[in-house]
């Protein structure tokens, strides 16, 4: 039996009563069906959520057509993301957050990923009959049901086919090195198989791929980790708080330097290991990763963003930005996703 509630959308999405026009109805039935809450997904029985529950929709789901209809019933998405970002106090020196994609929609989507400077391991947990391509640096790969991916340099190109599941686990990269015993040089602009440097990820790949819920999966990949769990020095925190906090990076060599207790030389070896850059290179991808992200989260105009990220002049911007995306800055923003990195086509 459908039960109905009745929700304004000012109520659903606090914050953005500017973009809310319209009441809607939302009909909850027992079919599991997920609301965008906070950058989350929600999954569960649509029968558990009632009137007490604080249901926030982002602004760009809560006016996407393709999740709700015009007289407000939900009906079903070709997509589904969700990402986790509350990490338990045990796991915060290795784990910053799981996210997972579930698509269905049975068409070919061809999806870039330009460089955004995070370090994931990732499971592709589709069988083999849903093989997907990928394409790094004009080398043509199979993606392999795990691998890592971190610090690339060249954007990589998929051709994802109408089933898509992934998970996914942002890997603080001192954690990465420790745990798979792996350089940055080893994994940086390449697809490598992850079972091939530890065989107990083909155990763990068919644990993940059996018919779980996304809070199953992070539970799974959370007792294996702890059984691994590295130790993490004060010097190492620095360096993964240093490396995944874009906004608040240092902007200079010196700067860098201080942070971090090491002479530039020494830390430039030290940055090597872990993303196969020296500490100029890193510092100039730190300026094109903090550009990424005000394109994302700021109104600003690229000469704006230029002088924002410490480059010399637009000039200076537009080549670098193209170094490491292989498009101009103003490309990037008209097709940019609502996913930072991301470009999606049919």
């Amino acid at each position: 039996m459908t039960t109905n509630f009745k929700y304004r959308f000012r109520d659903l999405c606090p914050g953005h009563q500017e973009h809310v026009k319209k009441d809607y109805e939302i009909l909850l039935s027992g079919v599991p069906v997920s609301l965008w809450h906070s950058h989350l997904f929600l999954s569960g029985p649509i029968d558990s959520i009632s009137r007490r529950h604080k249901i926030q929709v982002s602004q760009h789901v809560a006016t996407s057509s393709t999740l709700f209809s015009y007289t407000g019933k939900l009906i079903p998405k070709p997509m589904e993301f969700a990402l986790q970002s509350t990490i338990s106090p045990a796991l915060r020196h290795v784990v910053q957050r799981f996210w997972q994609v579930d698509r269905r929609n049975g068409k070919l989507v061809r999806e870039t990923i330009i460089p955004k400077g995070s370090v994931e391991i990732i499971f592709n947990l589709q069988d083999d009959s849903y093989a997907i391509p990928a394409a790094i640096k004009g080398h043509e790969h199979k993606l392999p049901r795990c691998f890592i991916s971190g610090f690339h340099t060249v954007p990589i190109n998929l051709q994802i086919p109408g089933r898509q599941l992934f998970f996914g686990i942002f890997i603080n990269p001192t954690a990465l090195k420790k745990i798979f015993r792996v350089q940055g040089m080893d994994y940086v602009n390449r697809c490598i198989d992850l079972a091939l440097i530890d065989p107990s990820m083909n155990s763990l790949w068919h644990q993940l791929a059996e018919d779980r819920t996304f809070e199953e999966r992070i539970s799974i990949f959370t007792d294996w980790v702890m059984k691994r769990l590295p130790d993490a020095t004060a010097h190492e925190k620095l360096f993964d708080q240093f490396l995944t906090s874009i906004s608040t990076s240092p902007t200079s060599a010196d700067e860098v330097s201080k942070l971090l207790c090491y002479s530039p030389r020494h830390l430039s070896r030290k940055l090597y290991e872990l993303t196969a850059m020296n500490l100029e290179q890193t510092l100039l991808y730190r300026r094109y990763l903090r550009a990424i992200d005000l394109m994302h989260h700021s109104t600003l105009q690229l000469t704006e963003i230029a002088y924002t990220c410490n480059f010399s002049d637009q000039s200076h911007f537009t080549k670098t930005f193209r170094s490491y995306a292989h498009m101009k800055p103003k490309e990037y923003r008209a097709a940019k996703s609502h996913v930072s990195g991301h470009i999606f086509a049919a």
